[in-house]
């Protein structure tokens, strides 16, 4: 799901944009309140501190509201606002001057997760998961802590593609990678939270045993010459993502039609998707009042307000010219370039 609150309809959106951009800046909240809550969610993945999440946040909107003449595409307006939260978080992280080896760490183990693969070892069945028991506070802890053990490159991914709901290509964009690493990384996370929320979600009724299951399995697959487990499993996402040509699908289904083991890790990670893309496993945290909205507003306001009259010029006197950082090249493009 998408973590947006009730807002315009996507063609009242295209005309409030079309307003702003002609001078009308305080229609700006309108469009801006409902991705609060996405933006800080995706601020908090990366930093892991709420407060600077929220400072990541607030410059967002700010940074959007004084470069909305630059938004290419006004149906890209969410988009590019996680674009924005994406890189003011990263700029967040630089300034850790503590940090510095752990990044380098991060960056050099970020290049091998691309190419090293992930094998799951936990392969016991999940009982199923009621939508009113998504409100309990301990899957809610549980959700969080596994989110919280991914690696940040596979995380990013996970949390744009799998819980905001983009689509492979706009997260390639805003994360600056490729199309195949976004596929890859995503891939990886969805099998470690599976692997992580297992114990949780155990079904007690049914016995683990993949050992005993993969040999009972074992000879109608040699006779029906099916893929191996590993291929299956290495093409999981993209099967469940609907992302395979016709004839590797069809050799996948067939191998899921004889494997019992394959066929319970599809059905979890399945599983997965769908309780991260429940706003009640994710709404607790990321809540605001109105007054906390309003609050929010204000400071924007009154930082708008000096910013004019610093540049405001004084009667008779030569305007100042524009700082550097004001004009010139847009700092972010929209998604779609």
């Amino acid at each position: 799901m998408k973590h947006e609150g009730t807002g315009p309809a996507p063609q009242e959106v295209y005309d409030l944009i079309l307003r702003i951009k002609a001078g009308e800046k305080e229609l700006f909240w309108q469009i801006a309140e409902p991705h609060y809550q996405s933006l800080y969610l995706m601020a908090n993945t990366i930093l892991h501190n709420p407060d600077q999440a929220a400072d990541a946040v607030q410059e967002t909107m700010l940074k959007a509201l004084i470069h909305i003449d630059q938004l290419n595409d006004v149906n890209s307006f969410r988009g590019w606002l996680m674009s924005i939260v994406i890189n003011e978080s990263r700029m967040l992280i630089r300034k850790r001057q503590t940090l510095v080896e752990d990044l380098v760490v991060e960056d050099l183990e970020g290049d091998s997760q691309d190419t090293e693969e992930f094998f799951p070892r936990d392969y016991a069945d999940w009982r199923n998961i009621p939508s009113d028991e998504l409100e309990k506070k301990e899957i809610w802890d549980a959700v969080h802590r596994a989110l919280q053990t991914l690696s940040s490159i596979c995380r990013e991914v996970f949390v744009l593609r799998d819980i905001q709901r983009f689509s492979a290509s706009e997260t390639a964009t805003m994360l600056d990678i490729s199309e195949a690493n976004v596929k890859s990384r995503l891939h990886r996370a969805r099998l470690q939270m599976r692997e992580l929320l297992a114990p949780l979600f155990r079904d007690s009724s049914s016995p683990w045993k993949p050992l005993v299951m993969m040999m009972a399995d074992m000879p109608s697959m040699l006779m029906h010459r099916v893929v191996r487990c590993k291929t299956a499993i290495r093409e999981l996402s993209r099967y469940i993502d609907s992302q395979l040509d016709s004839r590797t699908r069809e050799k996948i289904e067939k191998h899921l039609k004889y494997c019992r083991r394959c066929r319970i890790l599809l059905d979890t990670t399945r599983k997965v998707i769908y309780l991260v893309a429940n706003e009640k496993v994710f709404l607790p945290p990321f809540t605001s009042s109105v007054s906390d909205w309003q609050e929010f507003k204000e400071t924007i306001t009154l930082h708008q307000k000096s910013r004019r009259d610093i540049q405001k010029p004084s009667q008779g006197t030569p305007r100042r010219p524009e700082r550097e950082s004001d004009a010139g090249s847009p700092p972010y493009e929209t998604p779609d370039g």
